[in-house]
């Protein structure tokens, strides 16, 4: 079994139908697995990892793990405020920006000028969430579990190069961390799902998700990940 998460483009946010169009189901066609996708449209980076963290842990109660893990993550300043019972991320459809100006006006100014527009906290936001998947990477490698992380959204080091030309702080390159090929393309800023469908000439909807054919072609590289580096087995 592959166990799939992400955010809406791993979801299949738009298709007519997710359960069948997305890329995790053909993925895993291709792959010859059953597959779970709890993946969700609108969340963040710290949502994706409580979920992973929460199926893991029921995985090691139950000593039984998947085939393998699939995770496409989000944008690195999506923040997640607590909220009737549950983490919305802020600025997304789970929370938009009218809804929480309406609630809190002053919280949402201060996340505009202290995270969506701080070159200085987007650049420690960055390294704090390589250094967490990588974290993650190791826990994975340690308990056998072959995985393949990918940015579904920008890239995160394409923002970093970005503050990096404002001259806001002197800031050293992201860390190389030794991903065994489990993080695809990682060091190519111009490289997400997103960015790639794009260079694709994949038309994008209003919310920048795209169709069933694009959805077909990430599968294909996916796979084709997968079975240049034996990440599988």
């Amino acid at each position: 079994m592959i166990y799939f998460d992400g955010d809406s483009h791993t979801y299949g946010e738009e298709l007519e139908n997710p359960a069948l169009e997305s890329f995790p189901k053909i993925l895993s066609e291709k792959l010859g697995h059953e597959f779970v996708n709890l993946a969700e449209s609108g969340c963040a980076n710290d949502e994706i990892m409580r979920r992973v963290h929460c199926y893991l842990s029921q995985c090691k109660e139950k000593n039984q793990y998947p085939d393998m893990m699939v995770i496409g993550w989000t944008e690195v300043d999506r923040e997640t405020w607590f909220l009737n019972g549950a983490g919305k991320s802020v600025e997304t459809y789970k929370l938009t920006a009218t809804d929480a100006h309406k609630l809190y006006p002053e919280r949402l100014a201060k996340f505009r000028k202290n995270v969506k527009y701080n070159g200085i906290y987007i650049a420690a936001l960055t390294h704090y969430w390589y250094n967490q998947v990588y974290n993650l990477h190791c826990e994975l490698e340690l308990l056998k579990i072959p995985h393949v992380f990918f940015h579904g959204c920008t890239n995160w080091l394409q923002k970093w190069n970005d503050i990096r030309s404002w001259n806001i702080v002197k800031m050293d390159n992201i860390p190389a961390y030794a991903w065994n090929n489990t993080f695809i393309n990682q060091t190519d800023p111009d490289f997400s799902m997103f960015q790639w469908t794009t260079a694709q000439g994949h038309p994008h909807t209003k919310y920048d998700h795209v169709g069933p054919l694009a959805h077909a072609e990430w599968a294909e590289l996916l796979y084709n990940h997968i079975q240049q580096h034996a990440l599988l087995g």
